[in-house]
């Protein structure tokens, strides 16, 4: 016999909650940065309409591309706790950190709101994925903000006031180091 999730709902909801430490969740977010190739990756912190904001931007592949060789939002969205990279051959998979697609839902130990943008090197349309915190509804889709390039960006606002003074930009950088 197999163990079954009873209620994916809960079970989604759940592993939201249990990514608790806003600074290894932005750990993982930018370890996403570093599995896509990424040669620059840039954190912004910022006010934005009155909330103080994280940006992370990079340079690397993009969303992994859907049929329509654009980036695969839904597929992120879908496939919680089984990543493509898991899947991928030996050469693609080398320094390939993350492999379990559960970083993402730690955006919520940092913010509300999640919003990715991502282009792949081969598509001319730009895709997005948008979550809220202790909600298992998303939007995806094609958006209008542009990447030059390829790459991801990945906002997350307002982020928690508990935990402002941990993401200064001296405690980030000396974290993130270790």
């Amino acid at each position: 016999k197999k163990l079954k999730i009873g209620n994916q709902e809960t079970a989604i909801l759940q592993i939201q909650s249990s990514q608790s430490d806003p600074q290894k969740a932005l750990a993982e977010l930018v370890e996403n940065c570093i599995d896509a190739k990424a040669k620059n990756i840039k954190i912004l912190r910022h006010l934005h309409k009155g909330s103080i904001e994280i940006v992370i931007c990079d340079d690397g592949d993009g969303v992994e591309v859907g049929e329509d060789g654009c980036s695969d939002m839904d597929r992120i969205a879908t496939s919680i706790c089984d990543s493509i990279k898991k899947y991928f051959d030996e050469q693609k998979r080398e320094n390939v950190i993350g492999e379990f697609a559960l970083g993402l839902l730690g955006f919520t130990a940092i913010g509300k709101n999640l919003e990715m943008i991502s282009k792949t090197k081969t598509s001319t349309k730009t895709k997005y994925l948008s979550l809220k915190a202790g909600s298992i509804n998303y939007k995806s889709g094609d958006t209008n903000r542009k990447l030059s390039d390829s790459g991801t960006e990945v906002r997350v606002w307002p982020i928690h006031n508990k935990i402002k003074q941990r993401f200064t930009a001296e405690k980030l950088n000396k974290y993130l180091g270790e």
